[in-house]
């Protein structure tokens, strides 16, 4: 039977065990109490034999007396000794846990704790206060209010990061808000779904037409350029043959041996038998409208051609024409009517304005029209000045009124670039038609060609593209002064002749002097859409000073060399004085 003690000692043991776990190691500190001279010695707590050893029962010993006589107390006696020792034994362990404690928050320095080895092993944490601070013997205000201020700003981030998500949360809801108040109108939708549908539809089978006639245009464009092509080529051609036949006639005797062969050429006495003719019949036509004496040889542009040739001309231009109207027999008006296809586009800017304006839709037209435009101006030729002004076609007006409706939108729905859809067009057929037909067709020194170029260029003066910074613009002058530099090669011809021809070569050169002079006029016709320098450059430094005034010192001080001065005086623009 245990005795109190080592009950005791037991249940402290357990009470460890339950605080500390199975860190707890217990120490003897028998000797410790021994040194002290405690009036309470308990062997049997501190005893480090095993529990197979045999156990003796000892009494409490007095500090006065110690008994050395043993004896074995009966049942009574062990049951109130028991008792007794119990309470003083219990009382004698709350003190002692009393003065541990006590020791334990003295830390005395310089005097080894003993109260339990266990800590020295196991480090505890610091208590906390009641910010979450270790609370150390060296705390100070500036220290508190440093963590205090870190704390703050950590709460300000979480607070910033909440008060974003619910922002996006909000904006998150009230779009699905909107978005579920649309859906709710299925009717709307539907009519929606089924209207971009069909323009899909639509726009499909038009993309799909165009793909099968497009290739039929470029055949007939092709064709048309390479007819204007070949009739330029020809006048121009048979002007510097002519040119060529008068001067060899006054070249030096050697080099007119060495020509003597081809003076009895069959095709030369021919060409000079078709020019005598011309010439005799354009005398004839002045004198009938009694304009005879204006004129002066040389001024004449002879591009007259013969009726072989015209008839030849006469009849690609009516084969053209029957082709170009059998093209859209078999389609319909609404694939190929500009009107027509306008109107589509018009119900959707009309309907659908938003998603018009975001399909970017008026820079999308003039794009999807371009081989429209090709196909109505087919034979097109501002030059000849047969052709019909490009305002009175059809197409013309109804690409006017398109962008009408953006005088009376205002706000978010006004687009203006409906407004731009004619100058786009004209920017991307006309005005590139113009520039090859000066490249391959223009005649500078015909008068007539030239009237009629500077009169089509002063109505495209207010598009957009004629500004001197647009690539369009600067092509097209471009080609003007290459088609001016090769007529200036081809055409002008002022030869230096030997004194003893001068009295018969007379009459040519006059006429070449007269010629000149009608190119410079015709160059500085275009005075308002070439710049100064060019006209600098191509007029006076490479025609006047180099030809004109040449030719002006040889000939003689007469009536006919002061009416030059005064042609070439006159010709220069007013505004440059």
């Amino acid at each position: 039977i245990p005795s109190p003690s080592m009950i005791h000692a037991a249940r402290k043991q357990r009470e460890m065990l339950r605080k500390f776990g199975s860190e707890f190691i217990p120490v003897d500190d028998t000797q410790t109490y021994k040194e002290n001279k405690s009036r309470l010695v308990r062997e049997d707590d501190y005893d480090n034999s095993s529990d197979d050893e045999i156990i003796e029962m000892k009494g409490i010993k007095s500090n006065k007396s110690i008994q050395s006589n043993k004896y074995v107390p009966n049942e009574s006696e062990e049951s109130e000794d028991g008792e007794n020792n119990e309470a003083n034994v219990d009382e004698e362990v709350n003190r002692w846990e009393e003065e541990m404690i006590k020791k334990g928050s003295q830390q005395i320095p310089g005097q080894p704790e003993q109260m339990y080895l266990y800590q020295a092993a196991a480090p505890q944490p610091a208590p906390y206060d009641s910010y979450g601070f270790e609370a150390k013997s060296n705390l100070t205000f500036e220290i508190i209010k440093k963590r205090l201020s870190e704390h703050l700003v950590s709460a300000k981030e979480v607070h910033r990061s909440h008060k974003a998500e619910m922002d996006s949360i909000v904006f998150d809801t009230k779009e699905n808000t909107e978005m579920s108040k649309q859906l709710t109108d299925n009717s709307k939708v539907s009519d929606e779904y089924r209207f971009y549908q069909e323009m899909k539809d639509y726009v499909k089978n038009l993309v799909a037409c165009l793909r099968e006639k497009v290739p039929d245009i470029n055949n007939m464009e092709k064709a048309a350029s390479v007819m204007w092509k070949t009739r330029s080529e020809n006048l121009i051609g048979r002007r510097i043959q002519d040119v060529r036949d008068e001067s060899s006639k006054f070249m030096s005797g050697k080099a007119a041996l060495e020509k003597g062969n081809h003076l009895q050429d069959a095709e030369l006495t021919q060409r000079v038998r078709e020019r005598e003719a011309r010439r005799t019949r354009r005398r004839a036509d002045r004198q009938i409208k009694k304009k005879d004496a204006e004129h002066h040889d040389g001024c004449s542009s002879d591009d007259e051609v013969t009726s072989m040739e015209e008839a030849k001309i006469s009849a690609e231009i009516s084969r053209l024409q029957k082709e170009s109207s059998e093209l859209f027999d078999d389609v319909v008006d609404e694939f190929c009517e500009i009107k027509c296809i306008l109107k589509h586009f018009e119900t959707w800017r009309t309907d659908h304005s938003d998603s018009y304006n975001d399909a970017y839709i008026a820079l999308c037209i003039p794009k999807l029209l371009v081989p429209f435009i090709r196909f109505e101006t087919l034979l097109w030729n501002p030059l000849n000045g047969d052709s019909a002004p490009l305002e009175q076609a059809e197409w013309f007006k109804t690409l006017s009124w398109y962008g009408m409706h953006c005088i009376d939108d205002v706000g978010d729905h006004a687009n203006m670039d409906d407004t731009k859809v004619l100058a786009n067009l004209y920017e991307k057929v006309i005005l590139q038609k113009l520039v090859q037909l000066i490249k391959e067709v223009w005649d500078p020194l015909s008068t007539f060609q030239t009237v009629n170029l500077v009169s089509f260029m002063n109505n495209l003066s207010g598009y957009p593209f004629m500004a001197s910074d647009n690539r369009h613009c600067q092509q097209l002058v471009q080609a003007i002064c290459t088609r001016f530099q090769n007529s200036l090669n081809n055409d002008v011809y002022i030869p230096l002749l030997p004194s003893s021809v001068k009295t018969e070569a007379a009459p040519f050169l006059e006429r070449q002097t007269w010629s000149s002079i009608k190119l410079f006029k015709n160059v500085l016709l275009l005075h308002e859409f070439l710049s100064f320098e060019a006209i600098t450059e191509l007029a006076f430094d490479s025609l006047l000073n180099r030809y004109i005034i040449l030719a002006l010192q040889t000939c003689p001080l007469s009536k006919s060399c002061l009416l030059k001065c005064k042609e070439i005086v006159s010709s220069i623009p007013r505004d440059w004085f």
